[in-house]
């Protein structure tokens, strides 16, 4: 599972709420081994990445689909808070907890 988060803390945090949540597994029964940025292999190449994500609005789920032209995956997925943080809080209320990523594809063309 992948989780990015400004620093080791909070994704740690956000990793067991999603192990709490998608796999019923609690902080006590399991352990973090490592925590370690992920660094592109070529990233001096710009690439298009897809991402799936869903956030909650104030009355039901909405889920997702938007593609963005960085060099590595992480520069893809600030895009995308910074963009999705701008598109709920034009359509609903919404916070940065609220996002919830669940699949990132490279896109060739």
């Amino acid at each position: 599972m992948r989780v990015f988060g400004k620093n080791p803390v909070l994704a740690k945090s956000k990793f067991w709420y999603h192990m709490k949540r998608q796999h019923k597994v609690r902080k006590v029964q399991g352990e973090i081994v490592s925590v370690q940025e992920i660094y592109e292999k070529h990233a001096g190449v710009v690439k298009n990445y897809g991402i799936v994500l869903r956030y909650l609005s104030r009355t039901e789920t909405i889920n997702m689909y938007k593609e963005f032209r960085d060099t590595t995956l992480a520069g893809a997925v600030s895009q995308m808070c910074k963009f999705s943080l701008d598109e709920m809080q034009l359509l609903s209320s919404g916070h940065r907890k609220c996002l919830i990523f669940s699949l990132f594809l490279e896109i060739a063309f």
